[in-house]
């Protein structure tokens, strides 16, 4: 508020200038004291203003309300009184949670109340409350003219560029507002700030000087969590949650977010175990909230308890009867459960589903083709098909355009720009493309990843991959004589589930040593180099990986070996769909495609699965991998191609790109495949085999 120089005797002068202060210090109780007793000593239109808006500040609503229909008149006496009864009757709007209301309010009496940097502020903060960012900024920098430039008007410019995206001006304003006003309040605004453009690491750094400064130290612990958290340190991150939830008298909304970040920290630590209790307190403070008790259903399904999972997807459907996210999640569990005939139909609600749209959905915005419904005709039709999720899905289910070409649809691809040359030789594709944006004129999209409840796959239907159904474009040297491995044990760090599907480094090396006859190659990428670095100088692993950029680099590399081993990553998929062998190292949290404990997939004939016996227990799993490893290094493997006929559909003539494909098919016709646990002896009759 300015200062206000009322015509009034010199010591009612400096008693409202004195609530003025208080109202400046956003303490209304004692601008309310100081105003109220001055209007009853001397009245004035400018202490009724003042004890109007303390009122309003306070939430006394209707005791404002009254007091200024009591006196509208004597306010409208004077000069600027319209403009003080609309500013208060703004400040009331606010108050009842209704800023579109308030707008025009403020905006008329800042036209009557021109040099009043409060009434300029509360439009701002209208404005910004009904998402006209831009304007809001603009009269925040004209309050700045108005009076004294307060820490707090530089925070609300950097929150209007915060949602602007303009991420490098919201720090410049952030830091102008701490330098006025270097407190822990401010240092948490930049630290979010940082979190917001996504650089936890700077973040970090003045979250920790909000802990310094002592102010809100709570918040400050939550926000140096969420800092680790996004670093995938989540056990740093637990620590500071805990010290956090240790302190006395939490606010409910508070341990709320508390534990929600804890309960997400441990499901990236793989811990669930220790998750339970936290989930059950976020139940005991919140009973009703659906999202609450499907994580206690997701912590018991990754326990493989998966009639507990039903169970609390049950009640989450007594809280929220229809909620898609329920029906998705019972879905995914019938699937884990091989139960596929009515699996598939539940999992088609992921589309609905909240959490699933917020990190797939906009895979689907810009497509204006109608999706596919699995019933409608499809020959001569042009058929966009995309995998919403992962690469490896994408190689997985891609098997899948073969069933739309047998409805005689001409088969497009959306795929990634690191992916687009290598689907290009999947037979049954006409032609691939990577823009999102900029889609061909076509008849209908899918999801490959829909296709399995159209064809109405069943466990003992899986249909079995004619393999190779993806090639590598360009080839490269062997990387020795020796029998070659190509080793990939380490996943996107942003997977969800990556704490149980990849593998620490260290367990490795006994594997390694184990084999000097056996060449190792690494096919991890940044950032785990600066980790394989003393493998690397001491010869027991060669740096595949070097130089790659795109997954044609990986076919490559795979095509160059004699065997993959990997965990549960695209690295597996494409390795299986280039006729690769491939090893697959399972967690214990294994993905519903892998079902029970077989050591096959119907998915793909060249691959074996080596699960773990016990939670994260990589050690005894790699001791049985070593053992196979023994026998299979003693036989060098060649697998025969499978005969692909890609399907033509007709009367449609298909592009050159199909026709490319199916002569490059014709070509690589062979003999009978002689397996031997995912690995095949030598073929004396094969072209191959040399």
């Amino acid at each position: 508020m300015p200062q206000i120089v009322p015509m009034l005797n010199p010591i009612a002068s400096q008693r409202l200038n004195e609530a003025v202060d208080a109202m400046n210090r956003n303490d209304y109780s004692s601008a309310l004291s100081i105003s109220s007793q001055l209007r009853m000593t001397t009245p004035s239109p400018q202490a009724l203003y003042i004890e109007l808006l303390a009122m309003a500040g306070l939430g006394m609503i209707k005791q404002t309300e009254r007091l200024l229909r009591k006196n509208q008149q004597f306010l409208e006496q004077w000069p600027d009184g319209l403009g003080m009864s609309m500013h208060v009757q703004g400040r009331l709007a606010m108050r009842q949670n209704k800023p579109e209301v308030a707008v025009p309010l403020f905006r008329a009496a800042f036209e009557r109340l021109s040099k009043n940097q409060a009434c300029l502020l509360d439009y701002a903060e209208a404005l910004f409350h009904t998402t006209q960012f831009a304007q809001a900024h603009d009269l925040y920098v004209q309050a700045l003219t108005l009076g004294p430039p307060s820490p707090s008007i530089y925070t609300n410019l950097a929150a209007c560029c915060m949602r602007m995206q303009q991420f490098d001006q919201a720090f410049a304003y952030n830091y102008v507002g701490w330098t006025n006003q270097p407190d822990g309040v401010m240092a948490q605004k930049i630290g979010h700030a940082f979190i917001l453009s996504g650089n936890p690491r700077e973040a970090a750094k003045h979250f920790h000087q909000a802990m310094k400064l002592g102010n809100h130290v709570v918040e400050a612990y939550h926000g140096m969590a969420e800092a680790y958290r996004r670093l995938n340190m989540p056990k740093r991150a637990v620590r500071y949650l805990r010290m956090a939830l240790g302190a006395p008298n939490l606010p409910r909304h508070q341990e709320l977010g508390l534990l929600q970040t804890l309960g997400n920290c441990y499901e990236k630590m793989g811990e669930v175990e220790a998750w339970i209790p936290y989930s059950q307190r976020l139940l005991d403070l919140d009973p009703k909230n659906i999202s609450f008790l499907l994580n206690m259903g997701n912590a018991m399904q990754m326990l493989g308890r998966y009639q507990e999972a039903l169970i609390w997807a049950d009640k989450a459907e007594e809280a929220a009867p229809g909620h898609p996210d329920i029906t998705y999640f019972r879905g995914f569990i019938h699937l884990l459960q091989g139960r596929w005939d009515i699996g598939w139909a539940g999992y088609e609600w992921r589309w609905r589903a909240l959490p699933f749209q917020e990190k797939y959905g906009a895979v689907l915005r810009p497509l204006q083709s109608p999706m596919w419904n699995g019933v409608a005709d499809l020959k001569g039709k042009v058929v966009m098909a995309l995998c919403e999720q992962g690469a490896g899905d994408l190689m997985q289910f891609g098997l899948y355009c073969k069933s739309l070409i047998e409805r005689g649809a001409i088969v497009d691809l959306l795929a990634p720009p690191s992916m687009t040359e290598l689907m290009m030789s999947m037979p049954w594709i006409r032609e691939v493309h990577d823009n999102y944006f900029r889609v061909p004129p076509h008849d209908y999209h899918v999801s490959l990843m829909t296709m399995p409840l159209y064809d109405k796959t069943l466990v003992e239907t899986i249909p079995t991959a004619p393999i190779p159904y993806l090639k590598a474009p360009r080839k490269r040297e062997r990387f020795s004589e020796k029998f070659t491995v190509a080793l990939s044990w380490y996943g996107d760090p942003k997977h969800s589930y990556d704490a149980w599907r990849s593998m620490p480094t260290h367990y490795l090396y006994d594997l390694i040593k184990a084999f000097p006859d056996v060449q190792f190659v690494s096919m991890q990428m940044a950032p785990h180099q600066r980790t394989l670095q003393k493998y690397f100088k001491a010869g027991l692993l060669i740096d595949g990986m070097e130089g790659a950029t795109t997954f044609t680099d990986t076919a490559a590399l795979i095509d160059a070996c004699d065997l993959v081993i990997s965990v549960d990553t695209s690295t597996a998929h494409l390795a299986a769909c280039m006729n690769k062998p491939v090893w697959t190292l399972i967690s214990h949290y294994a993905d519903w495609r892998w079902l029970g404990a077989e050591s096959t997939t119907r998915w793909y004939k060249n691959m074996r699965l080596f699960r773990q016996s016990k939670v994260h227990d990589w050690r005894e799993l790699l001791q049985r991998v070593a053992v196979e490893l023994r026998v299979a290094s003693k036989i060098k493997p060649v697998l025969e191609p499978d005969a692909i006929e890609p399907a033509t559909p007709e009367p449609v003539k298909p592009k050159a790109a199909s026709a490319s494909a199916e002569t490059a098919a014709k070509k690589t016709k062979r003999g009978t495949k002689l397996t031997l646990g995912g690995l095949s002896k030598r073929a004396t009759n094969s072209k191959t085999a040399k």
